[in-house]
């Protein structure tokens, strides 16, 4: 998918405003086609009322609608509220992108959009026209309306009361980051996985960022056509990470030739000014850090739950064992595939360098060197980490002798951290024996 639409896309799920406004607008319409239909169809006796009950009917609808979504709006804000302050700041997107939550908004504030319309549209015969206005399927539409709208609520209370549980909000982060990981990570070995980037030469042209925010998107294929023709460009970042104005963006050598080739071309006539320009198009920047290209996020997500937990104020090493449970089911799937390739190549000699892109032995770092230090005075749940990272280690297999030899390295330093701890004699021989059994 096109990154901008993909960003479109995801921009759209988070948003708690665009999904209930095309609501109100599906209200709208729904009541104009509704009320056409009432002036050309006669309904029967039985489902008919009088000008008096229309009008309650709809006034009792639209107002105990405003009151639901105030409800909604309160719990939902709530949630968010504690979900940030027990578990982490980073888990708040995963609330912001609940889809119920956001259609049990939009049909409540449709019904009364469609309520509101189809009120003014009632009329006594002593009013102006002098003949009776009753729109009896409408009035029904609306009933059936605010029937949903109850049910919405009572869905909404049920379903926000089960989100708050650690369980469903881990899992949550662990399914969006397997499915960032399929995503961005191949199946099979990219060609220049591994290859180090060259040393940009003297001369090379150093493209800053312009603009402030996290990297959400790093288009290559518009990287390739932004730079001329027989140039090397080495870019100095990577999605997930916050552009900072003036900082390098990436490298590019030679420099741009400013005169047109014979033949007409203009790619190669743009200066290092319109060059640079086109690159920094081709990196998209946003206010908050998303798993579009950054499969890593959903990692530091589960692994700042598991902080969370272990800090003096939570003191809750359960959960820290549940995210770190879930954040090894996120790094084995990790291990089935290959991380993005540090080299793109294209047409007429153009090369891209991306030498910032994570690996195994990066991601396993990043995962446990925090969570490692912050439990060294509990030796129960350092134990139980040297048996995760254990069962990494039997996934990495012996065909990948540099990945096991980082998992080690994490166990070792978590025996090495218990050791050095203020703790009794047992609870380190405890931990030590645990190591041993493992990985000796």
């Amino acid at each position: 998918m096109n990154g901008k639409l993909h960003l479109l896309r995801d921009r759209i799920r988070s948003s708690l405003f665009v999904i209930p406004a095309l609501c109100v607008v599906g209200g709208i319409v729904l009541a104009q086609v509704m009320l056409w239909i009432d002036t050309g169809v006669s309904a029967p006796e039985a489902l008919t009322s009088t000008v008096e009950s229309a009008r309650v009917i709809l006034t009792t609808i639209a107002a105990a609608t405003v009151t639901f979504a105030s409800i909604t709006f309160s719990v939902r804000l709530l949630l968010i509220s504690l979900a940030s302050s027990q578990y982490s700041p980073r888990v708040v997107n995963q609330l912001l992108r609940d889809p119920f939550s956001v259609r049990v908004m939009g049909t409540v504030v449709g019904t009364f959009s469609y309520c509101l319309l189809v009120l003014r549209t009632v009329r006594s015969p002593l009013e102006i026209g002098g003949t009776a206005v009753i729109p009896s399927y409408s009035i029904i539409v609306a009933l059936i309306l605010g029937l949903i709208a109850i049910l919405g609520l009572v869905g909404f209370i049920n379903h926000s009361a089960h989100s708050m549980d650690v369980s469903n909000i881990l899992d949550s982060i662990t399914g969006q980051s397997m499915a960032s990981v399929k995503q961005t990570w191949t199946e099979e070995a990219c060609d220049g996985t591994d290859r180090e980037a060259p040393k940009p030469p003297d001369n090379a042209i150093c493209i800053e960022f312009a603009q402030h925010g996290w990297i959400k998107y790093v288009d290559s294929d518009q990287l390739l056509k932004a730079i001329p023709k027989q140039s090397s460009l080495v870019l100095e970042t990577v999605a997930g990470r916050y552009a900072i104005p003036g900082t390098p963006l990436a490298f590019l050598w030679p420099e741009p030739d400013e005169a047109a080739d014979g033949d007409g071309d203009t790619d190669d006539a743009d200066d290092a000014d319109d060059v640079a320009s086109k690159v920094r198009a081709a990196v998209q920047l946003g206010e908050t850090r998303t798993m579009q290209q950054d499969s890593e996020f959903g990692i530091r997500q589960l692994a700042d739950v598991a902080l969370k937990a272990l800090s003096p104020s939570m003191n809750d090493p359960t959960t820290a064992r549940d995210a770190v449970l879930h954040m090894a089911a996120v790094i084995i799937a990790m291990f089935d595939r290959f991380p993005p390739t540090r080299l793109v190549t294209g047409d007429d000699g153009r090369t891209i360098w991306r030498p910032h892109e994570t690996s195994h032995e990066e991601v396993v770092r990043m995962a446990f060197d925090e969570i490692r230090i912050s439990s060294s005075d509990q030796p129960v749940f350092a134990g139980e980490l040297i048996i995760v990272l254990h069962q990494l280690h039997l996934v990495a297999g012996s065909s990948k002798p540099a990945l096991q030899a980082a998992i080690k390295r994490q166990a070792q330093l978590i025996t090495d951290a218990v050791g050095s701890a203020e703790l009794t004699p047992a609870d380190q021989q405890h931990v030590q024996a645990i190591f041993e059994r493992y990985f000796e």
